[in-house]
């Protein structure tokens, strides 16, 4: 989890790539659980939050808080991530 996580927050497109290639569990949480997508959709990344959809992330897994990766976006104002996630019938 620490790798694809930390690759998908700084941004790093080639190697989040290559991780789902050899197997990471994109759906796996955090502590708070908390998934990779939660955490692109908090802090806006478009890109990643549509490379995990097309790569199987699940969009309506909830976190600690009972959040959604949708309600995650809406919380933190990424309007462009929210439009991304409605197109995907997110929850």
């Amino acid at each position: 989890f620490f790798s694809l996580s930390h690759s998908a927050n700084s941004g790093d497109v080639e190697t989040v790539l290559q991780l789902i290639r050899q197997g990471a569990d994109i759906n796996k949480s955090n502590y708070d659980k908390r998934t990779v997508l939660h955490m692109a959709c908090a802090e806006g990344n478009y890109r990643m939050v549509e490379i995990l959809l097309n790569n199987g992330a699940e969009k309506d897994l909830k976190d600690r808080w009972g959040q959604t990766p949708l309600q995650t976006a809406i919380n933190h104002k990424q309007l462009m991530i929210v439009g991304l996630l409605t197109q995907w019938k997110a929850s």
